[in-house]
């Protein structure tokens, strides 16, 4: 069966007819169990279960009547499982010159056949019961959420945003023993002088890191990582240039130049066994971009596939640099022509900050990033919501069928937190619960209120439910009090990867053991994408890594409106589009990639993932408190 995503273009149904295309969703065992089946019944094209939770795939038949028969056989749970198949739409495409896939780098199994000077590889270089010793050792001590994957640092902590260790800082010791097997690893003939950083990097399976240079400038001329847990490919690139002005940069931690994308690249590609250690000194090191692909499946030489395990685990010893690079590649040095250039919204924050030591100056700058969340959320979100907010909930009255099936399914009695609750549309779904409704929008939670007194209705049809204005980061609620919480296209608005993390802490704290929380935002997979190219895009990162996937959404408030006048003057800043004769309010959206409300809510301790779907142009997460 082949796999021509190249050549078909699949896209959500624009219309309520059936048609030749399926969208399958389902576990990624049952949708490769039924691969066959689909062919058996006459598909003509049958995708692979889409990175990175692979929980859904297409395939297309000859006639909408083959297709639909084909959904019916499949849905069988006896048989199939539970997969759920819906109609979609599919255009045929011819593939152009850049879309053609490229080939995998085929991976060898020793350094040697890489031949990268300063490369080696050592197999088994801890035993079993040492790589479980290490992992529990690291696993009692607190670390830090990335976009997708954790990270500790012991010894001088590395500054993600200025891509380069903060020499201001104190010391963090190594726990006893990752200082063993700094010992044993400095001792090493390849190893130039004691290494004194150590960086713990997590990577849940699909996971890896981009391409980059470790900073010439922060650490010295060895770089040691030992690999625990599960294999990954690594894979060496270096830029083939004749300019001294040519640079390589990715977009991983230490990364030092920009890569320039028209000159041609060499790539090598090594196989890190669990229990390796890989050293990197000389070329190999200062000149060669590493990384490690996206993908829970690795392509050796020979024709193999090496399948991920669930988990790997890195520790990158380095040693802190104390004079500046004087190396053989200056145009990857940013001691000599190379640079650093911080991410894109970094870069002015950076700009506008006063001249500070460097402790001063990290200080300044993480404070500058969580003011600037606030900021971007009060100045796209909370003050646009308050101007627009009765004709935004003029447009809000379908109840999802989603969230009615998660209501319908709360115990009898039960309290529920509808933390964002817009305009309280799902205050009254159940007569038989009392629904705590809250939002950060003064405007959504005076509209919301009106529905607590619906005019007309006896008392005993009033919804069981309040409202208050409150900051969902810091909820009014006593710990463990709510049976379940609503948190219905709220985490979408919050500016930065900390902040959802700690959003959805406070979800679970109110949360009773065993309650459970439905979470939904925007998708990146929507059903009409030209509308998000008409989006502005918004590159904001935290992190040094997670930049896209940001917008600022236009809300058209025509000017006939009422409350035009009033939102004209709110604290809001609006446009005038006079083709609509409307206000124009821009509202800040993060779109999620599959799998990424996921692994937010696996940051969070206590929480654990229930299940999570698509459904119209949103991902969706149901999480339980454990404890």
């Amino acid at each position: 069966m082949e796999d021509e995503r190249s050549t078909f273009r699949y896209i959500r149904p624009t219309s309520d007819a059936q048609t030749c295309h399926l969208l399958l969703g389902g576990q990624e065992e049952e949708l490769l169990r039924v691969k066959d089946t689909l062919i058996k019944l006459g598909a003509v094209n049958v995708t692979s279960p889409a990175p990175p939770l692979f929980t859904h795939c297409f395939c297309s038949f000859q006639t909408p009547a083959d297709a639909s028969n084909a959904a019916a056989i499949i849905s069988d749970p006896a048989t199939y499982g539970k997969i759920i198949a819906k109609f979609a739409d599919a255009t045929m495409e011819k593939p152009r010159p850049h879309q053609q896939p490229q080939p995998h780098v085929l991976a060898v199994e020793s350094a040697e056949e890489c031949n990268i000077p300063g490369l080696s590889l050592l197999l088994d270089f801890v035993t079993v019961e040492e790589e479980s010793a290490l992992l529990a050792e690291v696993d009692t001590r607190p670390w830090n959420s990335l976009a997708r994957r954790k990270v500790q640092h012991y010894g001088r902590p590395f500054n993600y945003l200025a891509r380069t260790v903060d020499r201001s800082s104190p010391t963090d010791p190594f726990p006893p023993k990752c200082n063993a097997f700094l010992s044993r690893i400095s001792a090493l003939p390849h190893v130039q002088g004691p290494l004194d950083q150590l960086t713990i990097n997590d990577y849940p399976l699909g996971i890896g890191i981009s391409p980059h240079i470790e900073t010439h400038s922060a650490f010295n001329d060895t770089i040691a990582a030992l690999s625990l847990g599960s294999s990954a490919v690594m894979i060496f690139r270096r830029t083939i240039t004749n300019s001294r002005k040519s640079e390589d940069k990715g977009e991983g931690e230490g990364e030092c130049c920009r890569e320039s994308g028209n000159i041609p690249r060499e790539q090598k590609a090594l196989v890190l066994p669990p229990r390796s250690l890989l050293i990197m000194t000389g070329e190999a090191r200062l000149a060669w971009a590493h990384y490690i692909p996206h993908r829970r499946t690795d392509y050796l030489v020979g024709g193999r596939d090496l399948p991920r395990g669930p988990r790997r685990v890195s520790f990158t010893y380095r040693k802190v640099r104390e004079k500046p690079c004087t190396c053989a590649y200056p145009a990857l040095c940013d001691n000599q022509e190379g640079s650093i250039p911080p991410t894109r919204m970094a870069e002015k924050k950076i700009a506008a900050m006063p001249e500070t030591t460097s402790g001063e100056e990290k200080e300044l700058q993480e404070r500058c990033y969580s003011s600037t969340a606030q900021s971007l959320e009060d100045s796209n979100v909370n003050n646009v919501y308050n101007a627009i907010a009765p004709h935004f909930s003029a447009t809000r009255f379908a109840i999802w069928p989603a969230v009615r099936h998660f209501i319908e399914n709360i115990t009898p009695g039960g309290i529920v937190a509808d933390v964002g609750c817009g305009n309280g549309k799902y205050f009254a779904v159940r007569k038989d619960l009392f629904t705590a409704g809250s939002d950060r929008s003064e405007g959504l939670a005076k509209v919301a209120a009106r529905r607590l007194f619906p005019a007309g209705l006896p008392v005993s049809e009033h919804p069981r439910a309040d409202v208050v204005v409150a900051d969902g980061l810091k909820l009014p609620y006593r710990e463990s009090s709510c049976d379940a919480v609503l948190c219905i296209a709220v985490v979408h608005h919050m500016a930065s990867v900390k902040r959802r993390i700690s959003f959805l802490e406070g979800l679970l704290k109110i949360l009773v053991l065993g309650g459970k929380a439905i979470v939904t935002v925007w998708a990146t997979e929507q059903e009409n994408m030209k509308k998000v190219a008409k989006w502005e895009p918004l590159l904001q990162t935290e992190d040094g890594e997670e930049g896209r996937n940001d917008y600022l959404v236009p809300w058209h408030l025509p000017m006939h409106r009422v409350e035009a006048m009033g939102a004209a003057q709110s604290a809001a800043e609006a446009a005038v589009d006079t083709g609509k004769n409307a206000l124009v309010f821009r509202r800040y959206y993060h779109l999620f990639e599959p799998g990424e409300l996921e692994g937010l809510v696996e940051q969070v301790p206590g929480a654990a993932v229930v299940k999570g779907f698509y459904d119209k142009d949103n991902w969706c997460v149901v999480f339980q408190r454990e404890f």
